[in-house]
């Protein structure tokens, strides 16, 4: 299997002009928009990491985002990437509901993190987990929750996440939501 084709056919499957799509919220609609506009104009790269080794990738991590010669950067784990695919039940259209807002919320959180608010040191596990906290809170309070309300379906750790925000009156420092980050973040 060509993991370069299905994220090519996995993107195109979350493109929010698309009348399954509809029920993205405006935030999530404006940053998959961002990325195919940036993309387009050669401003923002992708790239499929066929091989993770030798890089800070946690094994369950399905993206990272930096800023490489100054110009933007998404990267997917292919060897996550795949297990992504057959874990979802598809490799190929027509992708399931869940995968596809996987995809999407997985990408809308490495645009937060290509914001401009975010001048985290990746060397510094507090600098770390404090910009990891604003950009899962962000997508929460954005995409997440509107997508919950609507009940479609997502992985289980966004939902822990959103009712660990919940449980701090949405605040930006939450606790329950720290805890549930600072193990993945201490094995970078």
């Amino acid at each position: 299997m060509d993991l370069s084709v299905a994220v090519n056919q996995l993107f195109s499957s979350i493109d929010p002009s698309l009348p399954e799509n509809q029920y993205f919220p405006q935030f999530a609609k404006e940053r998959v928009l961002w990325i195919t506009t940036e993309k387009k104009a050669g401003k923002l790269s992708i790239i499929l990491l066929k091989n993770t080794d030798n890089t800070n990738l946690y094994f369950e991590d399905l993206m990272a985002s930096g800023i490489v010669e100054g110009k933007p950067m998404i990267v997917i784990a292919g060897p996550r990437f795949l297990d992504f695919l057959i874990e979802g039940g598809r490799t190929s259209p027509p992708f399931p509901q869940r995968q596809r807002n996987d995809f999407a919320l997985g990408l809308i959180h490495e645009t937060v993190h290509l914001e401009k608010e975010n001048t985290a040191n990746p060397a510094i596990l507090q600098e770390r987990l404090a910009e990891e906290l604003r950009a899962w809170r962000k997508v929460d309070l954005n995409v997440v929750r509107e997508l919950r309300r609507l009940n479609q379906p997502m992985n289980p750790r966004l939902i822990e996440a959103d009712d660990a925000l919940r449980s701090c009156s949405d605040k930006a420092e939450c606790e329950a939501l720290r805890e549930i980050l600072f193990p993945t973040e201490t094995t970078r």
